[in-house]
């Protein structure tokens, strides 16, 4: 009896120890829609978007497209180098060019109790949802330029929907809370569930198998 006990005891922690983590970090969901036709509100863009199917998805690690100093790049650019890293986690279709087209990112995010500035910057329009109240907004084209608004968003987990389209020329969004790009760093994360909790459960089965054997 000791030694079933004892055996079940150092697999239990074995395989705790050894064990892989296996939710993934906690990220966001961007959507992209390759438009045949150019926008003049965020209201057609946002109707647009729940009405059709995603020409592709990503995960989203930071909201700043393209990535760095630079608000706005050419329609030609490719989507590659407009998502930057975070391309590589793309499924979809490409498309030829970034204009006439709507891009959304959305997740639950944990930007703090308290009045803080949320900014979007964007090139064209754009609305900001937080628990699903527009909190911001820009409807109309405009070349690159920042919306802001001050809002206390409450404390524990935030979700959010930022869709930002794009009608022609130039296109870039960012957003930012108190200065500071929206990225991973506050998303709210998954439990981590340890991978190998089926091995453990077969280790165990089997132990309880080996000592009944034993007691026969």
């Amino acid at each position: 009896m000791f030694l079933t006990k004892s055996l079940k005891a150092a697999a239990l922690a074995s395989v705790v120890i050894a064990a892989p983590i296996a939710a993934k970090a906690a990220s966001y969901v961007g959507e992209f829609w390759d438009a045949s036709s150019s926008f003049s509100t965020i209201a057609e863009a946002n109707a647009f978007a729940d009405s059709n199917t995603a020409s592709g998805t990503f995960v989203s690690t930071a909201i700043d497209y393209p990535a760095g100093s630079v608000g706005s790049v050419s329609d030609s650019t490719s989507l590659e180098d407009f998502l930057g890293v975070d391309f590589a986690s793309y499924v979809g279709t490409l498309p030829t060019s970034l204009s006439t087209s709507v891009l959304r990112v959305s997740g639950t995010f944990l930007p703090g109790a308290g009045l803080k500035t949320y900014s979007v910057g964007s090139d064209d329009g754009f609305s900001l949802m937080l628990n699903g109240t527009q909190i911001s907004s820009r409807s109309a084209p405009r070349g690159f330029g920042y919306t802001a608004v001050d809002y206390d968003a409450g404390a524990g987990p935030v979700d959010f929907v930022l869709t930002y389209y794009e009608n022609g020329g130039f296109t870039g969004v960012e957003f930012n809370i108190d200065g500071v790009v929206v990225d991973n760093s506050i998303a709210a994360a998954s439990v981590p569930v340890p991978a190998a909790l089926p091995l453990l459960a077969a280790g165990l089965g089997a132990l309880g198998l080996w000592g009944r054997r034993k007691s026969a």
